[in-house]
């Protein structure tokens, strides 16, 4: 076998079998550390590492050392061609080999680079552009009068998904609301903004009925879930009143009055959560719930617990308690569902956030971090975020501390933190009313000195420091 093959298999191989055992050391090691090196973040944090591909910089670092490693295996094989032929003419007679190997570990490593780069540049469209600026100090707790606000359903006008959410795929152009985010908070609570919108075929419509709060405490190593009903209304607002409607047409509200939200829909409604929750929310992550269905088969379906029998011929679901695999369609379902004996809204709110930990606890398999890139590029069509893709890293970082806590779920539903709002007051329709004492108490017990509700409450002070506001 030709030396030159055997440094094409390894860089130094080659040189070992000529007894040059200081140039064999010398081209042989660099390759093994970075290995050894890529290896062992596989090994240890395969999503993560696949996340950071992400972030430009990093993206870059890659490609370089791609194209270093093959370059130094060209070098190595040619060094390798030329020590071993001390004839001329075998050396002309090895040459065509030299070549085509040289040839074949051109072509892998520019392959590669592009695929780093391809990879990169697919998802980017789901992150916020710009590294974002810090968060100004938090709003204080609800006070002050009460006024109601004009009534703003949630049909809207026709057109309207076409201009919020795009026409191919439902969340294709909400990155024109999305704001850059702030750059991750050095101490507090780090909150992020769940929400599902619901636009489905042929609405005018589109619902956000997902609205979940994920915040993680580094100091403690906790990780809080809570979700606001989708039935949830009459609510104080951020910028005073009280709102009649429920909360899933919030996004509606704001989107189709921008000069009462000039900061755009998203972020009014990120400001609302904040409000009602208690917790200065920094970014926001918007799902496509038809497309949710897509990455939960991507990642090869999850695997959820449930003490009660689920019954819902609407949805065509029917689980009894124990353990179950659920494909992309059965988790839309499970997620979606809330008709049925032993079913609710507020069970759903519990199953969707079970689910959301079932996908985190999926992306940690090998089997499927390798293929996030393929993940990533599905995901551009039906996800956006103001994360700045700068500040992904750190945000890896802070999710990978509280990986293993245990998270605090809280779905804020009657009797405990929510009350039925009779009907006569809401035209029949099913409505709670935050119970906001009690709101407030959660808040305190989760987020302690950072909660907004344990602020002082002088006139003004909420609303004039919730995040990125606008004018």
């Amino acid at each position: 076998m030709s030396v030159a093959l055997l440094s094409f298999l390894w860089p130094g191989l080659g040189q070992l079998i000529l007894g040059r055992w200081r140039i064999a050391l010398l081209l042989a090691l660099p390759p093994l550390a970075l290995v050894a090196y890529g290896a062992y973040q596989l090994a240890n944090a395969p999503e993560s590492s696949a996340l950071r591909l992400l972030v430009p910089s990093v993206a870059s670092a890659v490609i370089i050392l791609i194209a270093a490693h093959g370059l130094w295996r060209v070098l190595s094989v040619v060094h390798a061609w030329r020590a071993s032929a001390t004839v001329p003419a075998r050396r002309d007679r090895a040459l065509p080999l030299v070549l085509v190997l040289c040839l074949v570990m051109a072509g892998g490593h520019a392959f590669a680079a592009y695929y780093v780069q391809s990879y990169s540049v697919a998802a980017r469209p789901i992150f916020g552009a710009g590294t974002g600026q810090p968060a100004p100090p938090a709003p204080a707790p609800p006070g002050g009068p009460v006024v109601e606000q004009p009534n703003d359903p949630a049909e809207t006008p026709p057109g309207f998904l076409d201009d919020l959410i795009g026409e191919e795929l439902p969340v294709s152009e909400l990155s024109g609301a999305l704001d850059p985010g702030p750059g991750i908070p050095l101490d507090g609570p780090l909150a992020v903004l769940f929400v599902g919108v619901d636009s489905g075929p042929g609405r005018d419509h589109a619902l956000t009925d997902v609205l979940m709060v994920g915040a993680i405490d580094r100091q403690r190593n906790e990780l809080a879930l809570i979700n606001v009903p989708r039935d949830t209304g009459h609510f104080p607002l951020y910028k005073g009143g009280v709102y009649p409607d429920r909360v899933n047409s919030f996004l509606s509200h704001a989107r189709n009055n921008p000069e009462q939200y000039p900061e755009g829909a998203l972020r009014a409604l990120a400001n609302q959560m904040a409000f009602l929750v208690g917790v200065p929310i920094h970014y926001y992550i918007v799902l496509d719930m038809a497309g949710f269905e897509r990455i939960v088969d991507m990642v090869g379906g999850v695997t959820v617990q449930i003490d009660y029998s689920i019954a819902d011929p609407l949805r065509r679901l029917y689980l009894e308690p124990g353990r179950h695999y659920l494909d992309g369609t059965q988790t839309l379902s499970f997620v979606r569902s809330r008709h049925g004996p032993n079913n609710s809204d507020y069970r759903r709110a519990q199953r969707q956030q079970q689910v959301m930990r079932a996908l985190a606890q999926r992306m940690r398999d090998p089997t499927v971090a390798v293929r996030l890139p393929e993940i990533s590029r599905a995901a551009a069509n039906m996800a956006r975020t103001n994360v700045p893709v700068d500040s992904l890293t750190q945000l890896l970082d802070l999710i990978e501390a509280v990986d293993d806590a245990t998270p605090t779920r809280v779905v804020l539903q009657p009797q405990k933190y929510a009350q039925r709002i009779p009907r006569e007051r809401t035209g029949g329709r099913f409505m709670t009313e935050l119970k906001m004492d009690a709101v407030a108490a959660l808040s305190i017990e989760l987020f302690g000195e950072y909660s907004l509700y344990g602020r002082d409450t002088e006139e003004g002070e909420r609303s004039d420091s919730l995040p990125n506001q606008g004018n």
